[in-house]
């Protein structure tokens, strides 16, 4: 298998955005590659880096790059945990699939909570329109019957919803009224920056997103476990699917059943959502 390079922000020291040349030199001198870990039982090497606090998107890309640099290996891919923003570009086809299964897995869990499922609710999702969501309305839309569009465009929107008409035979509602749709959903689907007070089920994709007022079922992050020796815990989406698509794997469920891996921590930030 190929070797993996798993990114993540270091956790000491306040988050800042700087990109000058100062900023440029201390930020190269925080980016390294502490670790690797050999996983015998799939053969496979990760190697475990760490970046800055820097969230300035151009020192990001930056820092991404340098850490790359460090690798000792010719072929790896990358596996990305850090600002999600930045990071999804990162990422190949099957890691932003494994990462949209992950958002709509986890809350199939959280509803189970209050006795609902996927099929008798109603998730919004917001804005239908922002690249980050398509994955995720695939996957939602193999599960729910009520999926809710929200978006000020509402002519592309209507190509959003005839492409899931034609894949999935559902017809999702599209609509511009923010209070209307946050109050019959369920649960939020959410890639912006925003609060929604009609509604206590929020998945936030940004990971850096603060809301003024935190609720007991705000997500934006969400771990793995496995079997497999040397690497049990906390293991992101994104590492799943760098390791799964090597696998030729086609089927996420079917993948991470065979191979022993589930849903561990569904998470705002480091707070536990108590399943």
């Amino acid at each position: 298998m190929i070797d993996i390079l798993n990114v993540e922000v270091q956790r000491r020291g306040k988050p800042y955005d700087k990109f000058n040349a100062m900023s440029r030199i201390v930020d190269r001198l925080k980016c390294g590659i502490d670790n690797k870990v050999y996983i015998k039982d799939i053969n496979l090497n990760i190697h475990y880096g760490y970046l800055p606090q820097n969230r300035n998107k151009t020192a990001y890309s930056k820092n991404i790059y340098n850490i790359k640099r460090k690798m000792g290996v010719p072929r790896f891919l990358v596996s990305p945990r850090g600002i999600r923003n930045y990071d999804y570009n990162l990422l190949n086809e099957f890691q932003r699939k494994v990462f949209a299964y992950s958002v709509v897995k986890s809350i199939q869990l959280v509803l189970r909570k209050t006795n609902k499922s996927l099929k008798n609710s109603t998730i919004l999702v917001d804005d239908s329109l922002d690249p980050k969501a398509y994955n995720i309305l695939e996957e939602l839309s193999k599960q729910c019957r009520h999926i809710v569009l929200l978006s000020k465009d509402i002519k592309k929107t209507s190509k959003v919803q005839q492409k899931i008409i034609a894949n999935f035979g559902i017809s999702p509602e599209i609509t511009y009224e923010e209070e209307y749709a946050v109050k019959i959903s369920d649960f939020v689907i959410s890639t912006r920056d925003k609060g929604y007070g009609y509604c206590d089920n929020i998945w936030y994709i940004n990971n850096i997103y603060e809301p003024y007022e935190i609720r007991d079922t705000f997500i934006n992050d969400i771990s793995f476990k496995s079997q497999w020796s040397n690497l049990l815990e906390d293991i992101s989406p994104e590492l799943i699917g760098a390791i799964l698509c090597q696998m030729s794997e086609k089927d996420i469920e079917t993948s991470l059943r065979y191979n022993g891996l589930f849903i561990d921590k569904i998470k705002f930030n480091e707070r536990l959502i108590v399943l």
